[in-house]
């Protein structure tokens, strides 16, 4: 998955921008292991998410998490690997290899979205408000509720990789119209930033971190600037639109930033639908007369 999805990057930047991600955040990784290994400790992979998502973490980690699920939809012409590699490695480095196109060439990603893709996303973000219920220190302390936020981490990974895997098996499966999924989805995820309790941009940045706190911080920035330049290239180089998703991210988050974006730039056939739609009504509405 990494060979495939590295080798596949655009020409210029992406490559050294995605080993660099893996570089820092995977050097990051393997000293919070070490030093995890030489305590006696044997639940790394469950010890790694409870150290970026228990307590004022949270509000970091979600920001990527929650990113994650928009991006579910987002490459939903991807191929497999790419998601692998992002779940394995780094997402940052994962969509630097997919996403950028220097020259403003954007990646295909239809308006249409296979319903397993938009149930995953779904299922996803109440995962992810589920890990919510459980990251106070006095929740994960007790044994029900370490084994209870093991679960919902568990199936959070599984609906990441899940839609690519049944998407292979079933292309022909029902399509939802992206510009409303992504409305949806915006909306839904901008909602839950806003009203997160644990939410505040102070707590986190007075506190010591930890390597795996580093990493994940890491990767959630990274993604956020593909997300804006993204944005920048899908629309023609708009500096308005650029700026406009540089000021609303950082309050609304980059996935629910990346999510309206998206369902703004399918709409673009909008009016013209609409237009033919009433068209039609309304010759059918004479029709009916003159007969």
């Amino acid at each position: 998955a990494l060979v495939r999805t590295f080798w596949g990057a655009a020409p210029g930047w992406p490559r050294p921008f995605a080993f660099l991600s893996i570089a820092v955040t995977w050097w990051l990784i393997f000293t919070f292991i070490i030093d995890y290994k030489r305590k006696g400790g044997n639940e790394i992979f469950d010890e790694a998410y409870i150290d970026v998502l228990v307590g004022a973490q949270f509000s970091i980690s979600s920001r990527l998490l929650t990113w994650v699920a928009v991006a579910i939809l987002w490459a939903h012409e991807a191929p497999v690997h790419v998601m692998i590699f992002g779940m394995l490695g780094a997402m940052s480095a994962a969509f630097a290899c997919w996403a950028p196109r220097p020259g403003y060439a954007v990646p295909p990603s239809s308006r249409w979205i296979p319903c397993t893709h938009a149930l995953c996303s779904l299922i996803a973000l109440y995962s992810i408000a589920m890990l919510q219920s459980f990251s106070s220190p006095e929740v994960i302390a007790q044994p029900a509720g370490r084994t209870s936020f093991s679960r919902w981490l568990l199936l959070l990974h599984i609906m990441l990789v899940l839609p690519t895997l049944v998407g292979a098996l079933w292309p022909k499966q029902p399509k939802l119209d992206g510009r409303w999924v992504y409305l949806f989805l915006g909306i839904l995820v901008a909602a839950g930033h806003m009203m997160d309790p644990s939410g505040r941009p102070a707590a986190p940045w007075t506190s010591e971190w930890t390597p795996c706190q580093l990493s994940i911080a890491t990767d959630m920035l990274l993604c956020e600037f593909l997300a804006i330049y993204y944005i920048h290239c899908a629309s023609g180089g708009s500096m308005l639109a650029t700026a406009a998703a540089l000021i609303a991210a950082p309050f609304l988050t980059s996935g629910a930033v990346l999510a309206l974006f998206l369902s703004y730039r399918h709409c673009s056939g909008l009016h013209w639908e609409l237009c033919t739609y009433w068209q039609r009504r309304l010759a059918g509405a004479e029709a009916a007369q003159e007969a």
